[in-house]
């Protein structure tokens, strides 16, 4: 509870902050994130002078008396709260798609018009249909291990469940 009271209250607080400080909290967030990418890359002395650029034009809006020391580390917190929140929900962003993938194919499968009324007598009627199965001389194998037969010349009957 006094979580989301004290992110309500940053939020509240750095909202009319934020644009002025959006570039610099990209440069922060991408650089933090990405520590290892920037050093993989040599990337460090770019990076100094990037942070140098903006700790320069904090001290001078500071100077200025445009904001506050308290202005700008509530900016800071709600970047770094921003960039978490977004490398928390990145990874589900995947499983939304596929669940979105999925329930369209369920959707026009529950709302196509099947070209055969079950429910019709008209067409070819089958005569003498028992309801039992019979599975005769069934071979199976696993792809992986194609030689090897788990099933070979199964024989299974399985008779209709008649009312009683």
């Amino acid at each position: 509870m006094g979580g989301a009271a004290m992110s309500f209250i940053i939020l509240k607080l750095s909202a009319s902050l934020h644009l002025a400080y959006a570039e610099a909290g990209s440069v922060v967030e991408e650089t933090v994130g990405s520590i290892r990418t920037v050093a993989s890359f040599s990337g460090e002395k770019q990076a100094i002078q990037i942070y140098g650029l903006a700790i320069w034009y904090v001290a001078k809006l500071i100077a200025k008396g445009e904001y506050s020391g308290g202005n700008v580390i509530n900016i800071m917190l709600v970047v770094f709260a921003g960039a978490m929140s977004l490398s928390e929900a990145c990874p589900s962003l995947s499983a939304f798609s596929a669940g979105q993938i999925a329930a369209h194919k369920m959707f026009e499968m529950i709302h196509r018009k099947p070209e055969i009324d079950a429910y019709e007598m008209s067409g070819v009627v089958l005569d003498d249909i028992k309801g039992d199965i019979k599975l005769k001389n069934v071979y199976f194998s696993y792809p992986a291990r194609a030689d090897q037969l788990p099933l070979e010349k199964l024989l299974h009957t399985s008779p209709a469940l008649n009312a009683r």
